[in-house]
């Protein structure tokens, strides 16, 4: 097959641009522990990010398949400020914050931030008092109200969280 002159020079120019702005090599690591997930990514030349999440999803209406229900992660900022970003599907009410704290204590009020795609987002900062009941407890309560007015309760599983705490503080922002 031979290329027009046209083509020939275009494929030339993307294989020109690629090479100028150079390959940036990554290294991934990807642990779990428990119900918990750290993600870290390393480019060259970059200190490493990383992640701790849990995602919880429900069993469907239909009973055949499970469907998101609420997502919680722990992350750096350009800042240097840990957070932790809850996740939601769209359909919540905003109006409604998101209630997070013991099954039998106080809870703590996180309110949406925002929605983007196919989840509205609710961020607060992720101070020791946080870490620390999350360390020391088996699970938490995470409520949100669903536009419909329906309450979404999801017991979020703590096993592994404090390993898994460790593991994020040691790796992240290391280069």
């Amino acid at each position: 097959m031979k290329l027009s002159p046209l083509a020939y020079l275009g494929t030339v120019a993307l294989i020109a641009m690629a090479l100028a702005t150079g390959a940036q090599a990554e290294t991934r690591i990807q642990k779990t522990f428990g119900a918990w997930l750290v993600n870290c990514v390393q480019k060259d030349g970059e200190a490493n990010r990383c992640t701790l999440s849990q995602t919880f999803q429900k069993p469907a209406a239909d009973g055949q398949r499970a469907v998101f229900a609420f997502s919680w992660s722990v992350g750096t900022g350009p800042d240097g400020v840990e957070r932790a970003i809850l996740r939601t599907p769209v359909n919540v009410n905003l109006a409604q914050d998101i209630s997070v704290g013991l099954p039998d204590g106080d809870k703590a009020i996180i309110p949406f931030r925002q929605c983007i795609r196919q989840v509205c987002l609710g961020v607060t900062e992720f101070a020791d008092t946080w870490s620390d009941t999350m360390i020391k407890q088996d699970t938490l309560e995470v409520i949100y109200t669903l536009i419909n007015r329906g309450r979404v309760k999801v017991s979020l599983d703590l096993t592994g969280f404090s390993d898994a705490y460790a593991f994020f503080q040691q790796n992240d922002g290391k280069e």
